[in-house]
């Protein structure tokens, strides 16, 4: 039997020794991002030390974060994308220009997780990074030799270079940490479409700029941070031919039971999903405190529910019970690392359904 995802997570915190500080999440509604959810990992740590203008002691740190890309919920449901999903992050920030080896440190942990811990093929796995060139009106290098060595290490010959601003992380976001990155990925296969056949699974950002008034200015401290994707990384140690078969889903799906046979599971296996994705992130968002109002995202959350609703009543399923349904069984999964979702469940629950039924002018079944 493969590694379930909850175990995933005990043996990733497992890793690091007491050298590295263990952050509690940040959490979805981070006051770094007012106007959206928490993106990814390791703001709270990074993004004050590199705003201070003086040099800071070393930090390293881990977390396991919970995130939302509101850009990539249009394209959930048959393959790889999920807009919430969990990632697995360190790092280290402060005055690394004075200390090169944390760099090295970093690269080593991702290269020790993912080939020692986690049992990934190396010669599966290829690294693409920006290689330098310009952002916006700004030139940034890239990588220097003795940087391209620390992968090399580790990833062999698999460096491609991919010039472009979506390597470049954070760019445009004014008084930020900004730096080109290497991201990771795994190639399963030539038995999988071109556009599913190579998965990023993981990624490493050296932040060494802050972005002002439009242009990148080197910071006075660095920060390097490294981020798997939980849910894919156990796409790939499971084995997995899309996201949706982890085993977090197929207990998932189990709400179906009864409801759905096979054929139309198949058939319309992509509204199943959006459905799976879009009330796992509702409950995770509700969890976190954020409610449906006039905020940014309070506006995402409205829009999110919507498209639950739409999905729901396309595949016949619009009633309260399948809410405590499903529910309960993402409660029954997450419960051990989330109590609050037991201890929330009415005001959760209780806020979804008055949504749908408030939305539908009272057309949900009860």
């Amino acid at each position: 039997m493969s590694m379930v995802m909850n175990e995933m997570v005990k043996i990733f915190q497992k890793e690091f020794d007491e050298s590295w500080h263990a952050k509690q999440p940040l959490g979805l509604v981070s006051p770094y991002f007012p106007n959206t959810f928490n993106p990814s990992g390791g703001h709270d740590v990074a993004g004050p030390t590199m705003l201070n203008p003086n040099p800071q002691a070393l930090t390293k740190f881990y977390t396991v974060e919970r995130c939302f890309r509101d850009i990539d919920v249009g394209i959930v449901g048959l393959s790889h994308h999920l807009s919430y999903f969990e990632m697995l992050t360190f790092g280290a920030c402060g005055f690394l220009q004075e200390n090169r080896e944390v760099v090295k440190e970093v690269v080593d942990k991702m290269a020790h997780l993912l080939f020692e811990v986690f049992r990934l093929e190396r010669d599966k796995v290829f690294v693409a990074y920006f290689s330098g060139g310009k952002i916006a009106s700004t030139f940034i290098p890239g990588p220097t030799d003795e940087e391209l060595n620390i992968w090399r290490k580790h990833f062999q010959l698999h460096l491609i270079p991919v010039p472009g601003r979506r390597t470049f992380i954070y760019a445009a976001i004014e008084d930020w940490p900004a730096g080109p990155g290497f991201e990771i990925f795994y190639d399963r296969g030539d038995q999988f479409p071109e556009t599913v056949r190579f998965i990023e699974i993981a990624s490493i950002n050296f932040y060494k700029y802050l972005n002002r008034s439009g242009s990148l200015h080197e910071a006075v401290n660095w920060a390097i941070g490294g981020g798997i994707g939980l849910e894919r990384l156990a796409m790939i140690v499971q084995q997995a031919p899309t996201i949706y078969d982890i085993d977090i889903f197929q207990e998932i799906k189990k709400a179906l039971d009864g409801r759905v046979n096979q054929e139309e599971m198949w058939l319309f296996r992509k509204s199943y999903n959006i459905v799976m994705d879009h009330l796992r992130a509702v409950i995770f968002i509700l969890m976190d405190g954020q409610r449906v109002d006039s905020t940014p995202r309070g506006k995402i959350l409205r829009r999110l529910m919507k498209r639950t609703a739409s999905q729901l009543a396309y595949v016949n399923l619009l009633d309260e019970s399948i809410i405590d349904t499903f529910y309960e069984k993402v409660t029954s999964i997450y419960e051990c690392r989330f109590i609050q979702l037991r201890e929330q469940r009415d005001s959760i629950v209780g806020t979804i359904k008055n949504f749908l039924t408030r939305e539908l002018g009272g057309e949900v079944n009860e």
